[in-house]
């Protein structure tokens, strides 16, 4: 649950691996917190997290330059608004699995 993770982001500051696959009831409120609070954060899985939205992931774009590694599969409301966010703040990332995000155009792969 997003109390859950706000728990968790105000209490592991120096997480930098978190596994959310399938926490279908996460928010973008939980995870903007989590960026937040955990900016070392280098890999996060979200996939099959149906509730975040762009807002998410630009908000762990912007808090969390050292990431590598993001999975949003199956995140269904993610668009292509966060793509250049991605590609600005996190020089390091060299894994994006976007599969399943069906509302991603050829204008933001």
């Amino acid at each position: 649950t997003d109390a859950a993770i706000l728990a968790l982001s105000q209490r592991c500051r120096a997480l930098t691996t978190l596994n959310l696959s399938h926490c279908n009831k996460i928010t973008d409120a939980a995870i903007l917190t989590l960026a937040q609070c955990c900016p070392a954060l280098t890999m996060i899985y979200l996939d099959c997290c149906t509730m975040i939205t762009d807002a998410a992931v630009i908000g762990l774009a912007q808090c969390c330059p050292a990431m590598t590694t993001l999975v949003l599969r199956n995140c269904y409301n993610i668009t292509d608004a966060p793509i250049l966010a991605l590609h600005h703040c996190c020089p390091a990332l060299t894994t994006l699995d976007l599969d399943g995000c069906n509302m991603i155009t050829d204008a933001g792969s």
